[in-house]
Order: structure tokens, then C-alpha cells, then sequence
């Protein structure tokens, strides 16, 4: 009887063994599925700010030629103000670019007025020169 007991109870002890082995395969297999899914979710986020960034790089070439545009009419030129109302546009699609980007209004304009003053700032420093 106790040879039947033992290999009843070492049969019981395989058995959860392999239970629990089985369990943590299971458990591998799920964490591995989740870090798959939030990579994949990770790359779509990279290709979305990517592509924001390409497009916002392509309105602010926009806006420095039509600044170097501005620079070069007179003063009180009918086309100086298209040009203005045009630079306000661009600017205007630019902040609804990183509000796309999940920037609210407020940071969104800030951004945008700070990067100007910087690039066209620098840009103004260097036509003196």
C-alpha cells in the first residue's frame, strides 16, 4: 500500500509540476504578447510624430521664404500684407499640426511663437552681418 501511496503521491507531484511549468510558459507567452503589442503600438506612435515633423519642417521652409519675401517689399506694398496674411496662416496650420500632435492651443502657440523668434531671429542676426 505505501509503494501505491508514494506513486500516487509522486504522480500528484508530477502532475503539478507540470501544471505550474505550464503556467509560467503561459505567462511567458502573454508578457511576450503584451510587449509585441506595445511595441507595435510605440512604432505607430514614432511614424505619427515623424510624419508631424516632416510636415511641420515643409510649412516652416514656407514661412522663411515668404518672411524673405516680406523683408523685400516696401513697407505700406499691397503684396507685403497678402504675404503677412499668408505667414499668419502658416502659422495658424502649424499649431493645429501639434494640436494634432496632442499639445493644447496654449503650448502649441507658444512653441510656435518661441521657434520663430529663435530661427528668424538668428536668421536676422545673420543678414546683418
Amino acid at each position: 500500500m505505501s509503494d501505491n501511496n508514494n506513486v500516487l503521491e509522486l504522480s500528484d507531484r508530477a502532475e503539478r509540476l507540470i501544471d505550474a511549468i505550464a503556467g509560467g510558459f503561459m505567462k511567458t507567452a502573454q508578457a511576450a504578447a503584451e510587449r509585441i503589442g506595445l511595441a507595435s503600438e510605440v512604432a505607430i506612435i514614432r511614424q505619427r510624430m515623424a510624419a508631424y515633423a516632416a510636415v511641420l519642417e515643409m510649412v516652416g521652409n514656407q514661412k522663411e521664404s515668404i518672411i524673405n519675401k516680406i523683408e523685400s517689399l516696401a513697407e505700406n506694398s499691397p503684396l507685403r500684407k497678402l504675404y503677412i496674411f499668408q505667414l499668419e496662416q502658416l502659422t495658424a496650420q502649424e499649431v493645429e499640426i501639434l494640436q494634432n500632435a496632442g499639445l493644447n492651443n496654449e503650448i502649441a502657440s507658444n512653441a510656435i511663437r518661441n521657434t520663430d523668434k529663435l530661427s528668424y531671429g538668428r536668421k536676422k542676426k545673420k543678414n546683418k552681418s
